[in-house]
Protein backbone atom coordinates (compact mmCIF):
# COMPACT_ATOMS: atom_id res chain seq x y z
CA UNK A 1 0.00 0.00 0.00
CA UNK A 2 3.10 2.19 -0.25
CA UNK A 3 3.68 2.40 3.94
CA UNK A 4 6.87 2.57 4.48
CA UNK A 5 8.31 -0.44 6.77
CA UNK A 6 9.30 1.92 9.17
CA UNK A 7 6.17 3.23 10.14
CA UNK A 8 4.56 -0.03 10.58
CA UNK A 9 4.04 -1.66 14.39
CA UNK A 10 2.15 -5.23 13.97
CA UNK A 11 0.13 -6.23 16.96
CA UNK A 12 -2.00 -8.59 17.84
CA UNK A 13 -3.52 -10.26 21.27
CA UNK A 14 -3.85 -13.96 21.83
CA UNK A 15 -4.26 -16.14 18.79
CA UNK A 16 -3.59 -12.70 17.14
CA UNK A 17 -0.22 -12.35 19.36
CA UNK A 18 0.89 -15.88 17.45
CA UNK A 19 0.27 -14.65 14.48
CA UNK A 20 2.36 -11.43 15.41
CA UNK A 21 5.17 -13.24 16.46
CA UNK A 22 5.30 -15.91 13.20
CA UNK A 23 4.83 -13.09 11.14
CA UNK A 24 7.74 -11.49 12.32
CA UNK A 25 9.77 -14.78 11.96
CA UNK A 26 8.55 -15.51 8.98
CA UNK A 27 9.24 -12.18 7.25
CA UNK A 28 12.99 -12.21 8.29
CA UNK A 29 13.40 -15.57 7.15
CA UNK A 30 11.89 -15.06 3.67
CA UNK A 31 14.33 -11.86 3.97
CA UNK A 32 11.25 -9.28 3.55
CA UNK A 33 11.68 -5.82 5.28
CA UNK A 34 10.89 -5.96 8.92
CA UNK A 35 7.87 -3.87 10.50
CA UNK A 36 9.39 -1.20 13.20
CA UNK A 37 8.17 -2.99 16.17
CA UNK A 38 5.61 -5.16 17.57
CA UNK A 39 3.30 -6.34 20.05
CA UNK A 40 2.25 -9.28 21.31
CA UNK A 41 -0.31 -9.17 24.26
CA UNK A 42 -1.32 -12.58 26.09
CA UNK A 43 0.54 -14.37 22.83
CA UNK A 44 -0.42 -18.46 22.26
CA UNK A 45 3.17 -18.60 21.79
CA UNK A 46 3.55 -23.00 21.97
CA UNK A 47 0.88 -24.92 20.96
CA UNK A 48 2.75 -27.51 22.62
CA UNK A 49 1.11 -26.30 25.86
CA UNK A 50 4.56 -26.91 27.42
CA UNK A 51 5.10 -23.89 29.89
CA UNK A 52 5.18 -24.73 33.32
CA UNK A 53 2.53 -22.02 33.83
CA UNK A 54 -0.08 -24.30 32.79
CA UNK A 55 -0.15 -26.20 35.72
CA UNK A 56 1.16 -23.45 37.82
CA UNK A 57 -1.80 -21.29 37.30
CA UNK A 58 -4.59 -23.74 36.81
CA UNK A 59 -7.77 -22.41 38.87
CA UNK A 60 -6.66 -19.11 39.06
CA UNK A 61 -6.41 -18.29 35.78
CA UNK A 62 -10.20 -16.28 35.19
CA UNK A 63 -10.82 -17.26 31.46
CA UNK A 64 -9.26 -21.20 30.72
CA UNK A 65 -8.47 -24.24 32.39
CA UNK A 66 -5.79 -26.62 31.60
CA UNK A 67 -8.24 -28.83 30.34
CA UNK A 68 -9.62 -26.48 27.82
CA UNK A 69 -6.43 -25.23 26.68
CA UNK A 70 -5.12 -28.81 26.04
CA UNK A 71 -7.99 -29.23 23.55
CA UNK A 72 -7.08 -26.15 21.51
CA UNK A 73 -4.35 -27.49 19.37
CA UNK A 74 -5.70 -30.43 18.08
CA UNK A 75 -8.73 -27.89 16.45
CA UNK A 76 -6.25 -25.55 14.88
CA UNK A 77 -3.80 -28.07 14.01
CA UNK A 78 -4.54 -31.93 13.27
CA UNK A 79 -0.97 -32.84 12.86
CA UNK A 80 0.36 -32.46 16.14
CA UNK A 81 4.05 -33.11 15.17
CA UNK A 82 4.01 -29.63 13.33
CA UNK A 83 3.51 -27.79 16.48
CA UNK A 84 7.14 -27.26 17.26
CA UNK A 85 7.61 -25.33 14.14
CA UNK A 86 8.20 -21.78 15.10
CA UNK A 87 5.77 -20.60 12.59
CA UNK A 88 3.00 -22.74 14.50
CA UNK A 89 4.82 -22.40 17.84
CA UNK A 90 6.56 -19.24 18.11
CA UNK A 91 8.44 -19.61 21.52
CA UNK A 92 10.86 -22.38 19.92
CA UNK A 93 11.92 -19.86 17.40
CA UNK A 94 15.08 -18.01 16.55
CA UNK A 95 14.64 -14.49 17.50
CA UNK A 96 18.22 -12.79 16.32
CA UNK A 97 17.92 -9.45 14.48
CA UNK A 98 14.21 -8.35 15.18
CA UNK A 99 12.76 -5.35 15.43
CA UNK A 100 11.66 -4.09 18.89
CA UNK A 101 8.95 -6.39 20.57
CA UNK A 102 6.91 -5.60 23.15
CA UNK A 103 5.40 -8.51 25.28
CA UNK A 104 2.09 -7.78 27.84
CA UNK A 105 0.67 -9.99 30.11
CA UNK A 106 -0.96 -10.96 33.07
CA UNK A 107 0.61 -13.00 35.98
CA UNK A 108 -2.47 -15.50 36.92
CA UNK A 109 -2.10 -16.80 32.90
CA UNK A 110 -2.31 -20.09 32.06
CA UNK A 111 0.08 -18.53 28.59
CA UNK A 112 2.12 -16.17 31.22
CA UNK A 113 4.64 -19.08 30.35
CA UNK A 114 4.55 -18.45 26.63
CA UNK A 115 5.08 -14.94 26.81
CA UNK A 116 7.98 -15.08 29.52
CA UNK A 117 10.05 -17.71 27.37
CA UNK A 118 9.90 -15.03 23.64
CA UNK A 119 11.06 -12.31 25.80
CA UNK A 120 13.71 -14.99 26.80
CA UNK A 121 14.70 -15.86 23.27
CA UNK A 122 14.20 -12.07 21.61
CA UNK A 123 17.12 -9.91 22.91
CA UNK A 124 14.96 -6.93 21.59
CA UNK A 125 11.90 -7.60 23.73
CA UNK A 126 10.26 -5.56 26.64
CA UNK A 127 8.06 -7.89 28.79
CA UNK A 128 5.57 -6.44 31.22
CA UNK A 129 3.84 -8.81 33.71
CA UNK A 130 0.99 -7.23 35.16
CA UNK A 131 0.12 -8.72 38.77
CA UNK A 132 -3.13 -11.21 39.22
CA UNK A 133 -4.72 -9.49 35.77
CA UNK A 134 -6.32 -11.95 33.22
CA UNK A 135 -6.03 -12.74 29.40
CA UNK A 136 -5.36 -9.82 27.60
CA UNK A 137 -6.17 -7.37 30.61
CA UNK A 138 -5.54 -4.54 27.99
CA UNK A 139 -8.98 -4.74 26.40
CA UNK A 140 -11.20 -4.16 29.77
CA UNK A 141 -10.61 -0.51 29.27
CA UNK A 142 -12.42 0.23 32.41
CA UNK A 143 -9.33 -0.97 34.33
CA UNK A 144 -6.63 1.30 35.40
CA UNK A 145 -4.28 -1.55 34.75
CA UNK A 146 -5.73 -1.81 31.31
CA UNK A 147 -5.33 1.89 30.81
CA UNK A 148 -1.89 2.04 31.75
CA UNK A 149 -1.32 -0.97 29.63
CA UNK A 150 -2.22 1.01 26.79
CA UNK A 151 -0.31 4.08 27.57
CA UNK A 152 2.66 1.44 27.37
CA UNK A 153 1.96 0.37 24.36
CA UNK A 154 1.04 4.03 22.68
CA UNK A 155 4.52 5.30 24.17
CA UNK A 156 6.24 1.81 22.59
CA UNK A 157 4.81 2.70 19.21
CA UNK A 158 5.63 6.24 18.57
CA UNK A 159 9.13 5.10 19.93
CA UNK A 160 9.40 2.57 17.24
CA UNK A 161 7.78 4.58 14.77
CA UNK A 162 10.61 7.37 15.76
CA UNK A 163 13.07 5.17 15.44
CA UNK A 164 14.54 5.94 19.17
CA UNK A 165 12.75 2.90 20.99
CA UNK A 166 13.99 2.88 24.50
CA UNK A 167 13.25 -0.38 27.07
CA UNK A 168 12.05 1.68 30.56
CA UNK A 169 11.64 -0.59 33.69
CA UNK A 170 8.63 0.19 35.49
CA UNK A 171 8.90 2.73 38.59
CA UNK A 172 7.70 0.13 40.65
CA UNK A 173 9.22 -3.07 38.94
CA UNK A 174 9.50 -6.36 40.32
CA UNK A 175 11.08 -9.71 38.87
CA UNK A 176 8.51 -12.14 37.41
CA UNK A 177 10.93 -15.50 36.99
CA UNK A 178 9.59 -18.51 35.39
CA UNK A 179 9.75 -22.07 36.74
CA UNK A 180 10.64 -23.30 32.97
CA UNK A 181 13.00 -20.38 31.09
CA UNK A 182 16.02 -19.82 32.04
CA UNK A 183 16.98 -16.75 34.51
CA UNK A 184 19.82 -14.60 32.89
CA UNK A 185 17.68 -11.50 31.22
CA UNK A 186 16.37 -9.22 33.46
CA UNK A 187 13.08 -7.85 32.55
CA UNK A 188 10.79 -5.03 33.31
CA UNK A 189 7.63 -5.91 34.95
CA UNK A 190 4.82 -3.87 36.29
CA UNK A 191 3.49 -4.87 39.70
CA UNK A 192 0.86 -4.45 41.77
CA UNK A 193 1.18 -4.33 45.71
CA UNK A 194 -0.31 -7.68 46.91
CA UNK A 195 -3.04 -6.49 49.91
CA UNK A 196 -3.03 -7.14 53.15
CA UNK A 197 -4.58 -10.38 54.19
CA UNK A 198 -6.00 -8.41 58.01
CA UNK A 199 -8.01 -6.49 55.51
CA UNK A 200 -9.27 -9.49 53.90
CA UNK A 201 -10.31 -11.05 57.11
CA UNK A 202 -11.99 -7.54 57.92
CA UNK A 203 -14.77 -7.86 55.09
CA UNK A 204 -15.50 -11.53 55.83
CA UNK A 205 -16.19 -10.46 58.88
CA UNK A 206 -18.62 -7.77 57.92
CA UNK A 207 -19.72 -10.03 55.34
CA UNK A 208 -21.06 -12.81 58.46
CA UNK A 209 -22.34 -9.80 60.53
CA UNK A 210 -24.32 -8.02 57.31
CA UNK A 211 -25.47 -11.32 56.07
CA UNK A 212 -26.70 -12.48 59.71
CA UNK A 213 -28.56 -9.34 60.18
CA UNK A 214 -30.39 -9.68 56.74
CA UNK A 215 -31.84 -13.05 57.73
CA UNK A 216 -32.74 -11.77 61.12
CA UNK A 217 -34.78 -8.68 59.79
CA UNK A 218 -35.95 -11.29 57.07
CA UNK A 219 -36.89 -14.17 59.43
CA UNK A 220 -37.81 -11.60 62.58
CA UNK A 221 -38.91 -8.05 63.80
CA UNK A 222 -39.07 -7.23 60.09
CA UNK A 223 -41.10 -9.93 57.98
CA UNK A 224 -40.17 -10.49 54.06
CA UNK A 225 -42.98 -8.40 53.26
CA UNK A 226 -41.98 -5.45 54.58
CA UNK A 227 -37.99 -5.98 53.58
CA UNK A 228 -39.42 -6.90 49.87
CA UNK A 229 -41.25 -3.90 49.46
CA UNK A 230 -38.59 -1.52 50.78
CA UNK A 231 -37.75 0.36 47.73
CA UNK A 232 -34.21 1.53 49.31
CA UNK A 233 -32.99 -2.29 49.99
CA UNK A 234 -33.76 -2.73 45.93
CA UNK A 235 -31.74 -0.27 44.83
CA UNK A 236 -29.03 -0.71 46.91
CA UNK A 237 -29.07 -4.52 45.91
CA UNK A 238 -29.17 -2.92 42.57
CA UNK A 239 -26.57 -0.31 42.66
CA UNK A 240 -23.94 -3.64 44.40
CA UNK A 241 -24.63 -5.36 41.65
CA UNK A 242 -23.48 -3.05 39.08
CA UNK A 243 -20.56 -2.22 40.83
CA UNK A 244 -19.59 -6.00 40.89
CA UNK A 245 -20.35 -6.30 37.18
CA UNK A 246 -17.93 -3.47 36.48
CA UNK A 247 -14.92 -4.46 38.43
CA UNK A 248 -16.03 -8.43 38.45
CA UNK A 249 -12.64 -8.46 36.09
CA UNK A 250 -10.34 -7.62 39.36
CA UNK A 251 -12.10 -10.65 41.18
CA UNK A 252 -12.32 -13.36 38.49
CA UNK A 253 -15.16 -14.13 36.59
CA UNK A 254 -15.53 -17.46 37.83
CA UNK A 255 -15.19 -16.03 41.74
CA UNK A 256 -17.82 -13.25 41.13
CA UNK A 257 -20.56 -15.26 41.23
CA UNK A 258 -20.42 -16.35 44.90
CA UNK A 259 -20.66 -11.99 45.83
CA UNK A 260 -23.48 -11.92 43.19
CA UNK A 261 -25.31 -15.26 45.08
CA UNK A 262 -24.41 -13.54 48.79
CA UNK A 263 -25.98 -10.41 47.51
CA UNK A 264 -29.20 -11.69 46.11
CA UNK A 265 -29.75 -13.71 49.17
CA UNK A 266 -28.21 -12.32 52.06
CA UNK A 267 -28.69 -8.68 51.27
CA UNK A 268 -26.10 -6.14 49.41
CA UNK A 269 -23.71 -5.09 52.42
CA UNK A 270 -22.91 -8.64 52.17
CA UNK A 271 -22.27 -9.28 48.97
CA UNK A 272 -20.45 -6.27 48.18
CA UNK A 273 -18.23 -7.79 51.81
CA UNK A 274 -18.28 -11.13 50.00
CA UNK A 275 -16.70 -9.26 46.79
CA UNK A 276 -14.60 -7.17 48.49
CA UNK A 277 -12.95 -9.90 50.46
CA UNK A 278 -12.43 -12.35 47.41
CA UNK A 279 -10.85 -8.89 45.48
CA UNK A 280 -8.74 -8.47 48.75
CA UNK A 281 -7.68 -12.41 48.90
CA UNK A 282 -7.22 -12.92 45.65
CA UNK A 283 -4.00 -14.54 44.81
CA UNK A 284 -1.22 -13.14 42.50
CA UNK A 285 1.73 -13.89 40.44
CA UNK A 286 3.87 -14.25 43.82
CA UNK A 287 1.52 -16.39 45.58
CA UNK A 288 2.11 -19.59 43.81
CA UNK A 289 -1.03 -22.31 43.89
Amino acid sequence: QGVEPGRIVVAGDSAGGNLTLALLLRARDEGLPMPAGAVALSPVADLTFSGDSLRRNDGIDDMFSADLVDGLAPAYLPQPELCTHPHVSPVFGDYAGMPPLLLIVGSTELLLDDSVRVAHRCPSAQLLVWHGMPHVFAGFDFLPQAREATRRIGRFMRECVEGEPASRPATDAAQEQSAAAPREPAVPVHAVAPRADAGALLYLAVAAVTGLLWLAGLMGWLGPRSMLANPVLWAATAAVLTFMWVEAASVGWRRVRWSFAAAVLLGPGCGLSVFLFMRASRPTGDRRA
